[in-house]
């Protein structure tokens, strides 16, 4: 794709085809320069805003200039289920459950076969309720809380911490009662995390 690149350095599909490849080569710097070159020949490409929102989401801080591009997408096709799926996860791994489950019920008004969407808003996946789905929809809940990048870190510290500790206090009753109700929740935080990305891959949802 980079010598077609350089015989073509104009063609704005060639641009946005190596930045994609790059992007899943996890080179997103190197990606998004490709992109943004696409971007100057044809601004009202749809695919190649999207794919610049999955390069931007790649990289630390950029996740705010990654829905802009995600959103400028959805503008340009504003039918497209994957975008609005894409973006309804986008929303729900900040902690904007509403507007996320908004995105979600778009994308299946558009496509109602959307199995991420149906994920997303903690839809069975067969005509019954199952035991896996109770246990999603109560995983979501902790997985769209807000402030993600310092949840995670504050529960993987407390989860392995705080029951040592209670274990060297076990003659005070008033710190294990402060104590083990925290631990619980940030086992409860991990859990969810990881649950919900091992259903959403078993029913084909590719995270981003």
């Amino acid at each position: 794709m980079s010598e077609a690149v350089t015989m073509d350095p104009m063609n704005p599909r060639f641009q946005s085809m190596l930045g994609l490849i790059l992007v899943h080569c996890k080179r997103p710097a190197e990606g998004v320069l490709y992109l943004k070159r696409s971007l100057e020949l044809d601004p009202t490409n749809a695919l190649t805003h999207q794919r610049m929102s999955l390069a931007l989401s790649k990289q630390l801080g950029k996740n705010k200039l990654a829905e802009e591009h995600l959103r400028k997408a959805l503008e340009l096709q504003p039918d497209n289920p994957v975008i609005k799926n894409t973006l309804g996860w986008r929303l729900l791994g900040r902690g904007h459950r509403e507007e996320a489950e908004t995105a979600f019920y778009e994308a299946l008004r558009v496509d109602p076969t959307q199995a991420a969407s149906k994920l997303g808003i903690g839809a069975p996946a067969g005509i019954k309720k199952g035991r896996t789905d109770m246990i999603l929809r109560i995983s979501l809940r902790f997985y769209s809380l807000r402030y993600r990048i310092i949840l995670v870190p504050a529960a993987t510290v407390s989860a392995i911490e705080i029951p040592q500790l209670i274990l060297t206090h076990l003659g005070s009753w008033i710190f294990t009662a402060v104590s083990l109700p925290i631990a619980v929740l940030s086992w409860c935080y991990i859990f969810s995390l990881v649950y919900v990305r091992v259903i959403g891959k078993r029913r084909g949802l590719q995270f981003v």
